[in-house]
């Protein structure tokens, strides 16, 4: 938002208007942060002081933006003792989500195949039928989006068949125990 200019008592309405969206920005910002963070803040401008924030706290070096596509090449979804998954599909997503943007932060651009591969690489063994699966889909119908909502879907088929089993595991169990009297 740039600032108003002028000498009308409405341009002075609006400079006023608009330095105290700027001290109400930068208010917001000093409530957010931690004391050790007030000295990087000292800028009235909040457009400044993020500016001041972003270049103190992002890494920007050839080994950090290395250190970081590393990590997000090697992200596997958080697992069980069982090696079942233990953190749900949408949030295996959202932290993929959210290291394409870390990376997009300092320059990295990281493309909707590359966010593909990443997704189902990281996938524990219960899906690697599904992601078999996906070789057989049209190239024009491979897009992030629609595995996006086909692993949301098998996450669900996944769940149906464990509750499936362990009715069936129930079952045997009472079967057996009713066959022991």
């Amino acid at each position: 938002m740039e600032k108003p200019e002028g000498d009308t008592s409405a341009a002075k309405k609006a400079i006023t208007k608009h330095e105290m969206k700027l001290r109400q920005a930068r208010a917001k910002m000093i409530k957010r942060v931690t004391a050790s963070q007030l000295l990087h803040m000292k800028d009235p401008d909040p457009r400044k002081v993020w500016t001041e924030l972003r270049c103190v706290h992002r890494a920007r070096g050839f080994g950090s933006k290395m250190t970081m596509q590393c990590r997000g090449i090697n992200v596997k979804m958080k697992l069980n003792d069982l090696q079942e998954a233990a953190e749900t599909m949408a949030s295996w997503i959202g932290r993929m989500k959210g290291m394409r943007f870390e990376l997009a932060a300092i320059g990295v651009e990281i493309s909707d195949e590359d966010v593909m591969l990443v997704l189902t690489n990281g996938l524990p063994g219960t899906y690697d039928h599904f992601v078999i699966a996906l070789d057989a889909t049209c190239p024009e119908d491979l897009t992030l989006k629609n595995v996006i909502v086909r692993l949301a879907n098998e996450e669900g088929h996944q769940r149906i068949n464990i509750i499936k089993k362990e009715e069936m595991t129930k079952l045997l169990e009472s079967a057996l125990t009713s066959t022991k009297v």
